[in-house]
């Protein structure tokens, strides 16, 4: 598999810092943010690389060279003038005949491109792939809407309306193109990959994926991005994020917990969160804890809300608490009940299921699929199917007295469990451990 880093920006947010420098020369933790890219390449054995130059490109060549000092082979295509994140690659054609790898040259990534390459591999209508994020800024940033199967239905560029509601699902500007891509890419003049292109894909005939991770990939566009590279690299998070490194969780209920209303929410206008809430998710994303929601909605099978409906208040959660610069990294829910006799009930849900708290299947489904060190994660809720699924885990429990309180008394546990106001206090309590 070939790469392609588009290096051409003149990375003008940046101010002085690229007045003379190039943006992907920009150093973090002694190496330039394209050195960090083209290692990360070499680990997964992506070794023929091409990097489509612009601003000040010559300073990228010379310091660059032919990659040999790396063990890999770079070659270099300059424009004469900017073309655009799309019009960059209507040289590649010709050099390009099978799927490929883009990034872009000012974003800081750390993680497993192989994951990456087989989840694409698994899409085979695609046309491209792009990694998407929970952003911490997602007013300002390009944001998709996906199906189940994660296919991108809808691209929302910035920025947002104050009344959109959104999966805060971040365009991370990292790619798997086909070379059907190269065909929806205008025959002239400057364009731009998520305003001209995807929506082209969109109502063609091609598909679009969205691949989602937790790892880190950030954009240093800005002085205080920069600076927050540069200091989660010196603090060693970089690395610590990737899926090669196993992370503990904070599990969090939602009902109850996140959100008012212990019982669950049917209906959009009744779904507020918390303000510690918001505060406290925020803190979770500042350390080294993935935020995983693991929530029952027994709504769904009672025929009290539908699947959109549930799909459309999970989106107001997301948006509320991005407005706050938080995100949870995942949400798992159960649609199951195992009682039947609710009049307009959903008689395929009426099922004993093991993803059901206390049950563990969603614990379990997390864990495999983000490579979560139970030993090391906390689940917080407010009833006892959440302290009873923490205990058949063999996790950590901290109970909140907002919710139910733990006082709905529907299972027996071995263990008195550690109860704190509210779940604020519970992230308090682990992150200070």
């Amino acid at each position: 598999m070939k790469a392609v880093i588009l290096a051409g920006g003149k990375g003008t947010r940046l101010g002085s810092l690229t007045a003379d420098m190039p943006k992907p020369l920009i150093a973090v933790g002694g190496k330039s943010i394209l050195e960090h890219q083209i290692l990360l390449l070499k680990k997964y054995g992506i070794t023929d690389i091409i990097i489509l130059t612009g601003h000040l490109g010559d300073q990228i060549a010379r310091y660059v060279g032919d990659g040999s000092r790396w063990g890999v082979s770079i070659t270099y295509i300059q424009e004469s003038e900017s073309q655009g994140t799309a019009g960059a690659l209507r040289a590649l054609p010709e050099r390009i005949k099978e799927d490929f790898l883009l990034l872009s040259g000012d974003v800081m990534a750390h993680f497993n491109v192989q994951r990456f390459l087989n989840w694409h591999n698994s899409r085979t209508q695609a046309v491209a792939t792009v990694i998407v994020h929970p952003s911490n800024h997602p007013m300002d940033s390009d944001l998709v809407e996906v199906d189940a199967d994660m296919k991108i239905i809808n691209l929302l560029r910035r920025p947002h309306s104050p009344e959109l509601l959104f999966r805060n699902l971040g365009i991370a500007s990292m790619y798997i193109m086909t070379p059907a891509f190269f065909s929806y890419i205008p025959q002239y003049g400057k364009c731009d990959i998520e305003r001209d292109v995807f929506p082209r894909v969109l109502v063609g005939s091609g598909a679009l994926y969205a691949y989602q991770t937790p790892e880190y990939l950030r954009d240093m566009g800005t002085p205080d991005r920069l600076g927050r590279v540069r200091k989660d690299y010196s603090a060693g998070t970089i690395a610590a994020q990737s899926f090669e490194t196993k992370r503990p969780a904070i599990f969090l209920d939602r009902d109850g917990v996140i959100n008012k209303g212990g019982n669950g929410v049917t209906r959009l206008e009744d779904m507020e969160l918390y303000e510690e809430a918001k505060q406290a998710i925020c803190r979770i994303n500042s350390s080294l804890f993935l935020s995983i929601v693991v929530t029952n909605q027994p709504v769904l099978a009672k025929g009290l809300l539908s699947e959109e409906g549930l799909y459309q208040i999970h989106k107001k959660m997301e948006t509320e608490l991005g407005k706050a610069g938080a995100a949870v990294d995942a949400i798992y829910y159960c649609p199951h009940h195992p009682k039947r006799g609710f009049e307009g009930e959903i008689a395929e849900l009426k099922i004993i299921c093991g993803c059901r708290k206390p049950e563990i299947g969603l614990l379990t489904r997390a864990t495999e699929e983000f490579n979560i060190d139970l030993t090391r994660s906390v689940f917080i809720g407010d009833s006892t199917a959440d302290a009873k699924a923490a205990e058949n885990a063999g996790i950590r429990f901290i109970g909140v007295k907002t919710g139910n309180g733990l006082q709905d008394g529907t299972y027996e546990l071995a263990h008195t469990p550690h109860v704190v106001p509210t779940i604020a206090d519970a992230v308090d309590q682990v992150l200070m451990l």
